[in-house]
């Protein structure tokens, strides 16, 4: 029996080792989003106190509010928008460009109406299927899509936890819902959302005029 074991223990030791390695770089991976989130705001607080100081950015919530709102939704939020909103939860417009970033609040209350006008209008107001670009399920509306933005086009920017199996899309995706209802991936996660608006905020794409962030034309 002892000769049996040890036997085994070879193998036992290489399973230990790939799992412990499989931990190890997915700490790593989710340590490198964090990390890109905390840049990409610090990047966007600098455009603020250079263009627009008079304008305050909203502070961070906390853990318990975010662990509650988990619970709400019944789904975990992905480490980089759970370091976005401890850093600002959320920002209102006229402050985030062509809407708004919504606070756990808002994520929650975005989410429940969704939720309630798809589930009320499920074969009524809603179309059975939506366009997309593949990578997304082709529904009008998914529970697993977290609203995180809305457009003044009356858009919708969400976090994907349930991409379309058959496409190359991956969870925690960014997807947006256009006005016409055209859903499909805009970015690769969260972070590289807000990349991309640190990104057009230092090239100049915006700018304040009477206390309101306009888009240059």
């Amino acid at each position: 029996m002892m000769l049996k074991f040890f036997n085994k223990a070879p193998n036992l030791l290489k399973i230990h080792c790939l799992r412990t390695q499989n931990l190890m770089n997915l700490h790593s991976a989710t340590l490198i989003e964090i990390e890109r989130v905390e840049a990409a705001w610090a990047r966007i607080e600098v455009w603020y106190q250079i263009n627009a100081p008079q304008l305050s950015l909203p502070a961070g919530t906390n853990i318990e509010t975010i662990e509650k709102l988990e619970k709400d939704l019944n789904l975990a939020l992905p480490p980089s928008l759970q370091a976005s909103l401890r850093i600002h939860n959320g920002v209102e417009r006229p402050k985030w460009p062509n809407g708004t970033l919504f606070s756990t609040d808002g994520i929650l209350r975005e989410w429940q109406e969704w939720t309630v006008l798809y589930d009320k209008y499920n074969s009524v107001g809603f179309p059975e299927k939506a366009e997309t670009d593949g990578n997304v399920q082709a529904v009008p509306y998914c529970r697993s899509w977290i609203p995180v933005a809305g457009k003044d086009d009356t858009s919708v920017i969400f976090v994907d936890f349930d991409p379309d199996p058959k496409g190359e899309g991956d969870t925690g995706q960014i997807i947006i819902r256009d006005s016409k209802g055209k859903v499909k991936v805009s970015h690769p996660d969260f972070a590289s959302y807000l990349e991309e608006v640190a990104k057009n905020f230092e090239e100049g794409k915006f700018y304040v005029d009477n206390n309101e962030l306009k888009k240059k034309p």
